[in-house]
């Protein structure tokens, strides 16, 4: 998993295949909406947090307020 900074996206990358695709945001979209998949909005997420169960955490950067945003 990787995140996408700056198209404000979750993304699944396949090193071997070259296949990237999309596991949580809206293109270019930003925002801080919970959810799954799509549904989900993040303000230039710039780290994941993964457990044992394949639950992720998305870390997103400072807000302008100067609070930290963290969903699951």
């Amino acid at each position: 998993m990787q995140s996408d900074y700056s198209n404000h996206l979750i993304r699944h990358i396949i090193l071997s295949s070259s296949v990237v695709s999309t596991l949580a945001g809206q293109t270019g979209s930003s925002g801080s909406t919970n959810g799954v998949a799509t549904i989900s909005k993040f303000n230039n997420p710039v780290g994941i947090a993964l457990d044992a169960a394949g639950t992720f955490a998305v870390v997103v950067r400072r807000r302008a307020r100067g609070d930290h945003a963290q969903r699951n």
